[in-house]
């Protein structure tokens, strides 16, 4: 039933009021003024008035009431003949009523009037002209004395930044009425007066000036400009960093005038807030914005006081933000309170990480060098990156690039000629004393140097015009006190770069010497002057700095014969700078090059899409005819056709796709390319591109965000078109605290028995397994191995080993048993041991860990690390701890070793060990996996094989301790694992496991320090499970689990969790699963069934029905009509997501014409049902009472 009325509702709407305008702008002392406003009212007007009352000190004026006439059309009008003595101040509003219902306009009426002011002056208009007109009881609030005194109950004393009412006047003509204006300034600036000397001012959000909604008042240049006696010291500042390609704010010089007040010469400055960063970057009122300034100081009631200091970028041994938000604070997304990338920065720079790959995920480094180098050249001393911690706003955008500093004061400049050009401020002076910072200061500065400042026709040119522009207006361009600057800071900016730096020569120091190479790198050596180097006519080459003046040009395509190369420098905007030749001869035909692109681009489309690939600029670098070959693996469940140098594909089966190009040439070369394609179903692939997730997904810890999220949630507008988790500054772990645990008991001591292997044949892996036949190995008690004297007890009891130099042995075998009582789940092994050189664990064929092996494959063939002689003869304790829920089992353990020595050739062997186990009693029980705290947004998995896909983001935090990315939970017989791949600590890509016990585990890692983005999977073939990253779109398995027979999985998705206290903010571009296709099939063939369009059990539904409805599992099966208020649905059963069944609801009016039902969208999330099927809801958006009658039906396909 609806609901009682609404409280609030009116009979008929208020009547509105627009146009509101007085005239003349500016009256003269004795001009009446008229006031108009537009009216518009549904009923009938019963008043228009016009309210008004002369402005005074005290501020309670009587209100008087004026009539305003109707002049047709809406308009209405009353003329004001009082209050037109010069300087007198009119307050106003116009009201209309109608019925009960008033409006006011402006709308708050009494309590923010609009004003005018009779002024008998005319104002200069050389400049844009600013009048402001505040009521004379708010400019005595202004004054410190009076505004922080008892007359104003204390409230507004010298440091507030309360606005106050103002109507703004541009131009003497365009009239902003609901202005306000502040006093602003830092403690050696802000005036104690009524005037406004430095102010804020800012407009109704529906009206903008100059595009912008706010602006600030500066006095530089004027006496009360605090010392800053020239106009022009920050607007070349702010010219410089543009001409460099700087972001910089807007600027222009104004006649100014408050009330009746002197008119001032001033700047109008575009303040570093929301719309100059909208103006600027892309959502940029949505990245990151840090303020510093000059602090108020704080005093105690003893007289104590903190004085005001300096900020910097020093970590401050914590990730508390309260430690840095005094001297940073947070002028964007304050609700956030999110300093966690700005302390990583700091905490990076303070753990001496600072290699250009880590920094350069954080910060911005060419934005930061540019705005050094402009600040440090002009002598900014009032700066954070000269000598103070000041004047600076720090700005990390949402979409891009890292960390900049933003210009906003620079007054202090053009004097101090032998100022350094970097000061030292903790953790700034170590960032930009990195080489390859320099590097790019170096370029900067010379690019100012030498285009810029002394000599400069440009900048000449330049002030010319500036003066041109103010002339007549009181505005100076002291040009001469600039250019004597330019020759005077010359000397010392050039050597800032240094001679060697600045004399360094462009040429090629790679060898010319003649080569076989299709392709190879060049080397060479440049000045600052270029910012980039490129070869001509080699468009896929890949170039990097390798020092502040060495560099490298890979991927130069070289052709049979003579190669004449034009090696180009150019500058940031793509000019040309520096240039030389390279010639190298290649002997021997070269392959064709192969360019291979992709409509999508993706690689990704949906089974009833068809893919493009294109090879379109592949080419023979000596100019052969190309012939292209196609090849495609799997090659069932696929079809292509070529059309010149392009193929077409599509599929009748999801699945992955490797499509190969080769390209032959006339010589006999070849080359080849190829394209992993990925093709899912309907319901495997989400582009998180809606606003709400689809009815498959479920959120475990992660609430959708809402206006109160203050713990971990998810949301689907942060970042467009992906979907973020967000963890606030909070440690949500991937596992539960680890088990109390009994003191560990011993299972195999250094003097136990093994069994070994020293016939030197490849056993890598395969001897660790628990059906290994071993009957035919040696045996003897531990340690094992030849030539060591002076061990610890039990020392060398089986020396025997044999050595085979001339076969090249480097690798032993041993294994041992024991028998385990306790509880799997939880259970802890330690190994003691005293290995000479390296060793690989195993427990019943699974790997526990290696020390001094290498990362990677390992056979009997790799060599170990040699072990240090200092360590010789000892005993290594706790050298792997491990939680082996996942590996031992009740009964009989295989614990298994493989030792490799350093080299075949090594004089020496040992090897003993130590197993020491911590586990509860069996039967315990095992905590639940679901008493996590981590965000996991999950969906069902299939059955059978299948593949999860995803791209993430590391959005802010790019260091900690964290994980992020797909997550999955396998059933192992009674025990719940869960297995992950993603990022670790924002520096590897990580294989993760977590334990029964729910401890978490990284099985194996790879560095990934080059990029905040990656694309993960996570496969299951039969009994396997890989963990893959797609590294530039090349699949590299970082590990791969034997799955225990009989392992299911029953979810999957995306996930991240902090592993101490801090902030994580990870978004994910898809998720894709592409499922089993056996599924159906192995229904079908396990239950005797051939057909799958034959009946099922007398049933009435095909068996391909009874298996995508769960027929087998539950009788009730039946779709069934649903109805919400005057909304209509369909809802049905669904056995799985993903794998082979598709699900399409469609609707008729007569039974005979079925189409899709597109106005079907899912009404929440699908219900789990116990039987473990899905019951998924599907409302109409179309009202029952819009239509006759509608028919659903569902219909299901297999592929």
């Amino acid at each position: 039933p609806p609901g009682p009325a609404n409280s609030r509702l009116l009979a008929a709407p208020a009547p509105t009021v627009t146009g509101v305008i007085h005239s003349p702008v500016v009256p003269k002392p004795g001009n009446p003024v008229t006031v108009t406003s537009r009216i518009e009212s549904a009923g009938p007007l019963t008043s228009v008035t016009l309210v008004h009352r002369l402005d005074s000190n005290s501020g309670d004026e009587t209100w008087r009431r004026t009539t305003m006439t109707d002049q047709g059309g809406g308009v209405y009008s009353a003329t004001v003949s009082q209050n037109t003595s010069n300087n007198q101040i009119t307050q106003f509003y116009v009201e209309a009523t109608s019925g009960n219902t008033t409006t006011t306009q402006p709308k708050f009426g009494a309590e923010r009037p609009a004003m005018w002011i009779v002024d008998s002056r005319e104002m200069p208009n050389i400049l844009l002209q600013e009048r402001f007109i505040v009521s004379n009881y708010d400019r005595q609030a202004l004054n410190s004395n009076i505004g922080g005194g008892p007359t104003f109950n204390y409230n507004f004393p010298r440091p507030s930044n309360q606005f106050f009412n103002a109507t703004f006047i541009a131009n003497e003509s365009e009239i902003y009425y609901n202005a306000e204006i502040r006093k602003s300034g830092s403690p050696f600036t802000r005036a104690t007066d009524a005037n406004i000397d430095h102010g804020k001012w800012k407009l109704p959000g529906d009206r903008l000036f100059r595009g912008r909604r706010r602006s600030v008042i500066d006095a530089s240049g004027t006496p009360q400009g605090s010392g800053t006696p020239r106009f022009y010291d920050d607007r070349i500042a702010r010219y410089f960093l543009y001409q460099l390609g700087h972001p910089v704010n807007e600027m222009e010089y104004t006649h100014t005038v408050i009330n009746n007040g002197r008119f001032n010469l001033r700047e109008s400055h575009e303040p570093i807030s929301n719309d100059f960063l909208k103006r600027n970057f892309k959502n940029g009122s949505k990245g990151t914005l840090l303020r510093i300034d000059d602090e108020w100081r704080f005093t105690s009631d003893d007289g104590n006081a903190r004085q005001s200091r300096n900020a910097d970028w020093a970590y401050k041994d914590t990730g508390n933000p309260v430690a840095y938000h005094s001297e940073w604070l947070m002028r964007t997304r304050e609700s956030d309170y999110d300093y966690g990338n700005f302390i990583e920065l700091t905490r990076m720079l303070d753990e001496n990480k600072t290699d250009e790959t880590t920094l350069s995920r954080i910060t911005n480094p060419d934005m930061l060098a540019l705005n050094a180098v402009v600040r440090g050249y002009d002598a900014d001393w009032d700066t954070i990156t000269v000598d103070r911690g000041k004047n600076a706003y720090f700005f990390r955008p949402k979409d891009g690039d890292g960390w900049m500093l933003l210009h906003w004061d620079g007054d202090r400049v053009f004097d101090r000629s032998n100022q350094a050009i970097l000061g030292g401020r903790r953790g700034v002076n170590t960032y930009f004393n990195r080489p390859f910072i320099r590097r790019r200061m170096n370029y900067y500065m010379t690019k100012l140097l030498d285009e810029h400042t002394k000599d400069s026709a440009r900048t000449l040119a330049w002030m010319d015009a500036e003066t041109a522009a103010v002339s007549g207006s009181g505005i100076n361009m002291t040009k001469s006190h600039y250019t004597n600057w330019f020759n005077r800071r010359e000397g010392m900016a050039r050597n800032f770069i240094t001679s060697n730096v600045a004399n360094t020569s462009f040429a090629i120091t790679t060898p010319r010497t003649p080569t076989s190479k299709d392709i190879i790198t060049l080397e060479g050596t440049s000045p600052p002057t270029a910012f980039s180097i490129r070869a001509i006519g080699q468009d896929e080459t890949s170039f990097s700095w390798t020092s502040t003046t060495a560099w490298e040009l890979t991927g130069v395509v070289l052709q049979q014969g003579v190669n004449s190369l034009s090696i180009e420098g150019i500058d940031h905007e793509g000019n040309v700078v520096e240039q030389t030749q390279f010639t190298i001869t290649k002997t021997g035909n070269a392959p064709p090059v192969i360019a291979l692109d992709s409509s999508p681009n993706s690689l990704r489309i949906n089974l009833d899409e068809t893919i493009t690939l294109d090879t379109t600029g592949t080419f023979d670098p000596e100019g052969e005819t190309v012939t292209i070959n196609w090849s495609v693996l799997p090659d069932t469940g696929v079809n292509f056709a070529i059309d010149s140098s392009n193929l077409s594909a599509s599929f009748s089966q999801p699945g992955f796709y490797v499509f190969t190009a080769e390209a032959s040439d006339g010589s006999g070369n070849s080359s080849t390319k190829s394209a992993a394609v990925s093709v899912h179903l309907d319901q495997g692939f989400s582009n998180f591109g809606d606003p709400i997730l689809e009815n498959f997904w479920s959120g475990s810890n992660a609430p959708k965000h809402d206006n109160s999220s203050n713990g971990a949630h998810y949301s689907l507008q942060d970042h467009e078109g992906r979907l973020t988790i967000n963890i606030p500054v909070s440690q949500v772990p991937l596992g539960l605290p680890e088990p109390d645990l009994p003191p560990a008991a011993n299972y195999i001591d250094f003097g136990a028995t093994w069994k070994y292997d020293d016939s030197n044949e490849e056993l890598t892996g395969t001897f660790a397994q628990p059906n290994f036949d071993d009957s035919s190995w040696n045996s003897g008690p531990g340690f094992l191995g030849f030539n060591e004297d002076g061990l610890p007890g039990p020392g060398m009891q089986t020396g025997t080993l044999r050595r085979d130099r001339s076969n090249n042995l480097i690798t032993y075998y041993f294994r041992n048993k024991f028998e385990f009582t306790g509880d799997p789940i939880g259970a802890k092994l330690y190994i003691d041991h005293i290995v000479d050189d390296g060793v690989r664990y195993y427990l019943n064929g699974q790997v526990l860990g290696s020390v001094r092996l290498p990362a990677g494959e390992i056979t009997s063939k790799t060599p170990a690390t040699g072990l240090p002689s200092s360590q010789e003869d000892e005993i290594a304790e706790d050298v792997l701890v491990l939680d082996v829920s996942s590996a031992i089992v009740s009964g009989t353990n295989v614990f298994a070793a493989e030792v490799h020595n350093s080299s075949s050739g090594s004089s020496d062997l040992v090897f003993g060990a130590r197993v020491d186990i911590a586990a509860n009693p069996s039967g315990n029980g095992a905590p639940s996996l679901n008493d996590v705290l981590h965000p996991w947004i999950k969906r069902q998995l299939p059955e059978g094989n299948w593949a999860l896909e995803t791209e993430i983001k590391l959005e802010k935090v790019q260091y900690g301790e964290f994980y992020a990315g797909l997550l999955v939970e396998a059933q192992q017989g009674d025990s719940a694992f869960r297995y992950g791949i993603g990022f670790k600590d924002g520096d590897s890509i990580a294989s993760i496991r977590v334990n029964p016990s729910g401890t978490s585990e990284t099985m194996t890692n790879v560095p990934a320090l080059n990029s905040d983005l990656a694309v993960i999977r996570l496969e299951r073939k039969g009994n396997l499970l890989n963990f893959i990253w797609l590294n530039d779109g090349s699949p590299t398995q970082i590990n791969q689990v034997i799955l225990p027979e009989g392992t299911t999985f029953s979810a999957g998705g995306i996930f991240a969790s902090t592993e101490i206290e801090q902030s994580l903010e990870a978004s994910f571009d898809y998720t894709m699963l592409i499922g089993s296709d056996t599924d159906f099939t192995t229904w079908m063939s396990t239950n005797g069934l051939t057909d799958p369009n034959a009946e099922y059990e007398n049933s009435g539904l095909t068996n391909l029905m009874a298996y995508a409805l769960g027929r087998d599992l539950n009788p009730n099966v039946t779709p069934a009509l649903i109805r919400n208020g005057d909304l209509i649905g369909f809802s049905h059963r669904q056995r799985i997501v993903g794998g082979q069944i598709r699900y399409q609801v469609e609707k008729s009016t007569d039974l005979v014409n079925w189409s899709p039902a597109g106005d079907l969208s899912p009404d929440g999330e699908a219900i789990e049902n116990q039987d473990g099927t899905f019951t998924v809801n599907l409302l109409s958006d179309i009202p029952t009472s819009d239509r006759d009658k509608i028919y659903f039906r569902l219909v299901v396909n297999a592929f």
